[in-house]
């Protein structure tokens, strides 16, 4: 009878712990959404393009401010038929990072991007608030979450 009294408050303290927590296997994360762009003109066309683009694609670069790694990708949109970049900078306990986008050897910009750090109980995740390009405050088009940098 005795152990059976154990098993039980046991049991019971299990039940009652499982409860009380959150299932994160059973709930989505919020995760750091990736950064897209797209270098267009002052009229919205894409400015990269290999044929008769103002840019190549392969020449655009990122170089990071920060001593840390920064995800920086091209990613060609078959259904839309063009280039954009795909960036996760640098994380910082400052809140912002800075980048210098470098287009090719004569045109370099600068992208600052401000953010919070979200502590979770199913995991860690960065909020972006602000993106500014050349010193100017710029905005993601919804849903698609792309930053157009317009060129002059």
């Amino acid at each position: 009878m005795h152990v059976r009294a154990k098993l039980s408050i046991i049991a019971l303290f299990c039940l009652l712990t499982l409860q009380s927590c959150k299932k994160c296997d059973t709930v989505d994360p919020r995760a750091t959404e990736f950064i897209n762009l797209r270098i267009v003109g002052e009229n919205g066309a894409n400015l990269v393009n290999p044929t008769v683009g103002r840019y190549h694609p392969d020449s655009i670069k990122v170089i990071s401010s920060e001593s840390m790694v920064t995800y920086f990708k091209k990613r060609v949109d078959p259904t839309i038929g063009e280039v954009q970049y795909q960036l996760l900078p640098d994380f910082n306990d400052t809140g912002a990072s800075s980048v210098l986008l470098y287009l090719n050897s004569g045109d370099t910009d600068t992208l600052t991007l401000n953010y919070t750090f979200h502590q979770e109980k199913c995991g860690n995740y960065y909020e972006f608030s602000r993106f500014r390009y050349n010193g100017k405050d710029v905005t993601p088009n919804r849903p698609e979450n792309v930053i157009n940098l317009v060129k002059k």
